[in-house]
């Protein structure tokens, strides 16, 4: 004889506890849109001033045990929020020795690394080259 389970005896399943909300392509396109648009302005650079204001003085001045990204780490989750990014359009088929070659020579790699020494470069072509400097 088949027993008729109720609701309470059922298990629940998998559920999460945060559900993602949904997003059109077209929302992602306008928020995108938007923020592009508001890094140029003033107010966005005063902004992000203010912000690594306080960034670098919570971190020098507080407790030790309170710092979330010390200064005897020379900042290093701020430097890589902040890291150089350049963009470089090439072929899918670039050999990593190329690759390596068209970054070194490019003028915002020059710029960046003027006066230090590239300690360790990185390259897996054709999507990313990472430059760590001494």
């Amino acid at each position: 004889m088949a027993r008729n389970q109720s609701q309470l005896e059922r298990p629940l399943g998998r559920r999460s506890f945060f559900r993602m909300p949904y997003l059109s392509q077209e929302t992602v396109g306008r928020i995108s849109e938007r923020f592009a648009r508001a890094m140029g302005t003033g107010a966005f650079l005063i902004a992000m001033t203010v912000f690594v204001a306080l960034w670098l003085t919570w971190n020098t001045l507080a407790p030790t045990g309170a710092q979330f990204d010390p200064r005897a780490l020379n900042f290093t989750l701020l430097t890589l929020i902040l890291s150089l990014r350049d963009k470089f359009e090439v072929s899918t088929t670039i050999t990593e020795d190329e690759l390596r070659e068209l970054v070194m020579n490019s003028d915002a790699v020059k710029r960046a690394l003027e006066g230090k020494e590239a300690k360790n470069i990185i390259v897996r072509a054709p999507k990313l080259v990472n430059i760590s400097t001494k």
